[in-house]
């Protein structure tokens, strides 16, 4: 399960791009895209396991990836990870 999702853009094939975390992981960012919206424009792309919609990449022009650490605020200074 997904939070804090935002979309941040389209692929050349018109897949909507995500950045979001997961529940378990709310200290980690992700980019790609989210079953539920391509669901009816893309559902070759959709495998379902365990009663839950994966994304199968491979069908796609956008890849899974987890992002960077954004800067921490400390002392109200932003500083690198």
């Amino acid at each position: 399960m997904k939070t804090n999702v935002s979309l941040v853009g389209r692929s050349p094939m018109g897949i909507p791009i995500y950045q979001f975390s997961y529940i378990n992981q709310p200290n980690k960012r992700y980019q790609g895209t989210i079953a539920q919206a391509i669901a009816r424009t893309r559902p070759d792309a959709i495998v379902w396991r365990d009663g839950l919609m994966w994304v199968d990449y491979g069908r796609l022009d956008v890849r899974m990836e987890e992002l960077p650490p954004t800067p921490v605020e400390k002392d109200g200074h932003l500083n690198p990870p």
